[in-house]
């Protein structure tokens, strides 16, 4: 290996290290708690160094969350493609949410604070990405007659992507008792919310 391409590696696993630190902090913190000061003390860089890659903290916290978001709707519209009935699309996104929270809780508890933070927006472009895929599940499930003309986004937004997710951080917290979640768990959920959609 050759100096640069050793310089590019450790610079992966530094960038890495920052990326990773922002997660566990943005859990832990919020968004407005979590300082960029904090995130460099954690993953072992200075300050300087993680300028840069990103100019403030907004756009590593922005990168990050447009990953993650970019992976789930990447699922919906390769589910939509295999010309699967509505039903599957949702219940394949969230088993597939429950495998992503299952493999790295922080990654779920992530999306979830910055999807609950006033202090912080989705950037413009991400909103138009989610807005396309929406309307994308919107009019296949008028045309399967799973919806009515009632229905809107913002309920299957809410419901087939947001209610998992918040399950999921109930469990986390073990707020009413119980902790994790098994097979009959994610079956509910998936059940609960195709009931919840149909018209």
């Amino acid at each position: 290996m050759n100096t640069w391409s050793f310089m590019r590696v450790t610079d992966g696993n530094k960038i890495e290290q920052v990326e990773k630190a922002c997660i566990t902090l943005m859990v832990q913190k919020g968004y407005g708690g979590a300082s960029v000061s904090e995130m460099a003390k954690r993953a072992g860089v200075s300050k300087g160094y993680l300028y840069r890659f990103y100019k403030n903290k907004e756009e590593l916290v922005q990168s990050l969350l447009t990953r993650h978001i970019d992976l789930i709707l990447d699922h919906i519209n390769n589910s939509l493609q295999q010309n699967n009935s509505l039903k599957e699309v949702i219940s394949f996104l969230i088993h597939y949410l429950f495998k992503l929270g299952e493999e790295n809780p922080d990654n779920i508890k992530f999306v979830y604070v910055l999807i609950h933070d006033y202090n912080f927006q989705f950037e413009l472009k991400q909103q138009e990405d989610i807005k396309k895929v929406i309307q994308r599940v919107y009019h296949i499930g008028l045309k399967q007659g799973i919806f009515n003309e009632y229905c809107r986004e913002e309920e299957i937004f809410s419901i087939a992507l947001i209610y998992p997710i918040d399950f999921m951080n109930l469990r986390f917290k073990n707020t009413f008792g119980s902790a994790g979640w098994d097979t009959n768990d994610i079956e509910r959920v998936t059940n609960f919310c195709i009931s919840a959609l149909r018209k």
